[in-house]
């Protein structure tokens, strides 16, 4: 884009100098500064670093730095139709570049950051920016940089959740890998905070929070030779064939090639080697080219020029100079396999991690977990495998939550053969509730056991005689609370439902030993603790069927006598076997007397 030199003094955009004539306001430089940052801002990446240079001249622009501007201006018309490309089958991946150019600004002694984010191999986010501070080394510019693009990166994570969970796309927990060329700049982020003679005066800030941001995973500081690391667009000057090369690294094409792709472009890191080659294989077979690639073949030689001429077509740019030597398809097929094969060795176990991994209750939505569920099977059965819908059924059935095992078996009890009906019935128990609830405060129905009451009390006159251990009060041997003893004659024995027993409340003592009440976090609306009537997500249904049930007990069995003593159980509702247990004390007692 610009050509610099390395001695000071002759390079073409240094500042103006006394003997040097500045431009009056009949050369519309600002106004040609303002429309080269629209376009470097919004659609051309490629010219952020030239016209960053340029504008540093707006006050006291030369006929040099007038050259620059229609320099610029020749090159965008040369390049009108070049524009970012995001194919729609990309793999979603926020992948960033940052990068330093030390001393860009020698005469301020001030250093340029450049930063890059992609998606799919294409920039969405980029930026190339004059520091204000003066950097020591290139190592001190090299941080700031990361410190600059961690910052940027924290919003863009945000933003990009938050679109992902607003179409109902899976939201990655893996942190965003961030490339950086300045090996020691990597070594002290990922070993923590170096001080020595060279980088003790280094603001601490610069080193902690991209620290903090590599320790929590949000960002995974790598490594990258700068040779193909994007960022260095944005920061240096560059080699028409490097500048090339990273227009076309950040998803630069020429929109009029578009039209005659009929595949996506095999990316020069081979990330999208798997489905590439899917998708080729299917496009040569409708062709009748499909032999070309087979070595034990003779097809004629106008189906493998053909053949080599789909294949070039839809490799990246510098795929083609590597291969430019190979005139037969099928040695073309062979290297790129030998090449990117490897690929699926680190799919296939990541992505059968993630299999095991998953489960239907993590999901908030049934569309979500089908759309999980099938970018994990895809990839899985791009490097060889297969997964039968057998297989998806009871991942499916088996990873619902422990409380929904009564659905779990109604589902399996219908004898599915196919995945696509159990989703169809899922996603219509998920309109009516029953499966998944779509606010992610609410819990799926099953997950707690439902409010039920299954005990009553009895009407029987408790006046009578007694013969028991007990803490009741009453007339005759034995304690009125106050121990335990045989009682005979006329006692009040307290029922479990007695709104005047005692033990139903319960109390606690504090250091003064007062009794003190201990309210329970109980939902009068569904019975549940944990949570109150205002923020209850039980359904309408539910929550009814709780009310009606606390209006009109179930008797399921009644106390009375002669049996074992039920007093003293402060949970009514759920028994210990303990508690049916007689004591054989007081059966030897009885047969005494």
């Amino acid at each position: 884009m610009v050509n610099r030199s390395l001695n000071v003094e002759n390079d073409p955009f240094r500042p103006c100098e006394e003997n040097e004539e500045i431009l009056g306001p009949e050369v519309p430089y600002m106004s040609a500064i303002g429309g080269l940052m629209y376009q470097a801002n919004c659609t051309r990446p490629d010219i952020a670093f030239a016209t960053n240079l340029l504008a540093r001249y707006n006050s006291s622009p030369t006929r040099r730095h007038w050259n620059g501007i229609k320099h610029i201006f020749r090159y965008l018309q040369g390049t009108i139709d070049l524009g970012l490309y995001y194919p729609r089958n990309s793999e979603f991946g926020l992948v960033g570049f940052a990068d330093a150019g030390y001393l860009s600004d020698p005469h301020k002694s001030r250093s340029q950051t450049g930063y890059v984010f992609t998606i799919g191999g294409t920039a969405i986010l980029w930026r190339s920016q004059k520091k204000t501070l003066v950097a020591t080394s290139s190592n001190h510019a090299e941080i700031i940089a990361l410190h600059e693009a961690c910052r940027e990166c924290v919003w863009l994570r945000s933003m990009t959740n938050h679109i992902q969970k607003a179409s109902g796309l899976v939201i990655s927990k893996e942190p965003t890998k961030l490339y950086e060329d300045n090996a020691a700049g990597v070594a002290q982020i990922k070993e923590g905070y170096i001080k020595s003679n060279r980088t003790k005066h280094i603001l601490p800030r610069f080193f902690s929070y991209t620290q903090e941001l590599e320790k929590n995973k949000e960002v995974d500081i790598q490594y990258i030779r700068s040779s193909d690391n994007a960022a260095y667009l944005f920061t240096k000057a560059l080699p028409t064939s490097t500048f090339r090369k990273h227009v076309q690294n950040i998803g630069m094409l020429i929109m009029s090639n578009l039209v005659k792709l009929e595949i996506t472009t095999l990316d020069i890191s081979g990330n999208n080697y798997m489905r590439w080659a899917v998708a080729a294989k299917r496009h040569l077979k409708g062709k009748r080219l499909l032999d070309t690639i087979d070595k034990s073949k003779s097809p004629p030689e106008e189906d493998k020029a053909n053949a080599m001429i789909f294949l070039t077509h839809h490799i990246h740019d510098g795929l083609k100079d590597e291969y430019i030597t190979k005139e037969d398809p099928a040695d073309l097929w062979e290297a790129l396999k030998d090449k990117f094969d490897h690929q699926k060795y680190v799919i296939l176990p990541k992505a059968k991690h993630e299999w095991l991994n998953l489960r239907f209750q993590d999901f908030k939505s049934v569309a979500e977990y089908n759309s999980a569920l099938f970018g994990i099977t895809s990839r899985i059965m791009l490097c060889g495998e297969n997964i039968s819908d057998y297989d998806m059924i009871e991942k499916t059935l088996q990873t619902f939550h422990p409380g929904n095992v009564l659905l779990q078996q109604q589902y399996r009890a219908k004898g599915y053969t196919k995945y696509s009906e159990l989703m169809q019935v899922l996603l219509v128990a998920e309109q009516n509730n029953e499966i998944v609830m779509l606010n992610h405060q609410s819990r799926p129905t099953g997950s707690a056991p439902f409010p039920e009451v299954n005990v009553a009390a009895s009407n029987y006159n408790n006046y009578g005689r007694k013969r028991d251990r007990s803490n009741d009060r009453g007339r005759g041997r034995g304690g009125y609370g106050r121990g335990q003893g045989r009682g005979r004659g006329h006692g009040r024995k307290f029922g479990p439902n007695d709104s005047t027993k005692k033990n139903n409340k319960r109390f606690n003592r504090n250091e003064d030993g007062r009794a003190i009440k201990q309210h329970e976090n109980a939902c009068y609306r569904c019975g549940m603790k944990g949570h109150w009537s205002r923020t209850c997500r039980m359904p309408r249904h539910l929550a009814d069927l709780y009310q009606k049930s606390q209006k009109e007990k179930e008797t399921n069995f009644v106390y009375g006598e002669p049996g074992p003593s039920f007093d003293g159980l402060n949970d009514d509702t759920y028994l210990d076997i303990a508690d049916f247990i007689v004591d054989p004390e007081a059966i030897n007692d009885k047969q005494n007397e």
